[in-house]
């Protein structure tokens, strides 16, 4: 049991290591908006006199998939002992960034705690705040 759990543990941290936060963009994919519907199969179960009978009832579950933009980048990265290793990743970006970057640009990806401090800080207006509620979300 220890052996499986070190494996386990070993395998998990193998995975870690830093991350590509810029390169070159390699590809760039539009992926529309998805709709659908998936039946499930609930099973009801209930008794009569001594007996227990089991009926199936169909449920449908509507999914929805929204748009996103998606921007795949290339490039190195260095880990703890110092050697470069080749990475790629795939990024969910706004509309504006996709359809802004070209494939071979050189692309950063703003660290996530740089993301939330505003550069300037002033009240939203109509068509700011309109802009936020109209914005899709995208899975990350």
């Amino acid at each position: 049991m220890k052996v499986t759990l070190a494996v386990v543990g070993c395998l998990l941290l193998a995975g870690c290591g830093p991350r590509l936060n810029s390169g070159i963009v390699v590809s760039k994919k539009y992926e529309p908006e998805e709709k659908w519907i998936q039946i499930l199969m609930v099973p009801r179960i209930y008794t009569v006199g001594k007996s227990t009978v089991t009926s199936f009832m169909a449920v449908p579950v509507f999914h929805r998939k929204p748009e996103c933009w998606v921007m795949t980048i290339h490039g190195s990265v260095e880990d703890r002992n110092g050697k470069k290793k080749e990475k790629t990743r795939a990024l969910y970006v706004p509309r504006e960034t996709y359809e802004k970057t070209s494939v071979g640009d050189f692309y950063t990806v703003q660290p996530p705690d740089k993301a939330e401090v505003p550069i300037e800080q002033h009240d939203a207006t109509s068509e700011e705040q309109l802009a936020y509620r109209e914005k899709p979300a995208c899975p990350r």
